[in-house]
């Protein structure tokens, strides 16, 4: 069975090209998208996710930072990945943004799926 992540960005961009690469370089995954806090909830609302992943601009508003402490708080796996130390969540996994390359590697050993690293 692929493992669900919920991606969480609000740069377009940035959406599209972390989950294109977490989609080549994690295999046998699928990665939904939302582009702001209410995409999220209603994702969150329709499915399960395995891991959720937040970019620390959306860590950092008060509702995206409210979510993930949520998803924390029910014990889900949260990581954020950001260029700022601040924007870190307790409980939550952390990746600096300069350690971006390092994101497929995270995700897996995150999954479970140390054989594939």
């Amino acid at each position: 069975m692929a493992d669900k992540i919920l991606l969480m960005d609000d740069n377009p961009g940035s959406l599209s090209v972390t989950a294109g690469i977490l989609k080549f370089e994690v295999k046998n995954c699928r990665v939904v998208q939302a582009h702001n806090i209410a995409t999220a909830r209603a994702e969150l609302a329709a499915e399960k996710f395995d891991l959720h992943i937040l970019d620390g601009d959306v860590a950092r508003l008060s509702d995206g930072k409210q979510l993930a402490e949520e998803l924390v708080q029910q014990g889900k796996l949260v990581l954020v990945y950001s260029g700022s130390d601040a924007n870190q969540v307790a409980g939550a996994h952390f990746l600096h943004r300069n350690e971006y390359a390092r994101l497929p590697e995270v995700v897996k050993k995150l999954l479970g799926r140390l054989a594939d690293i």
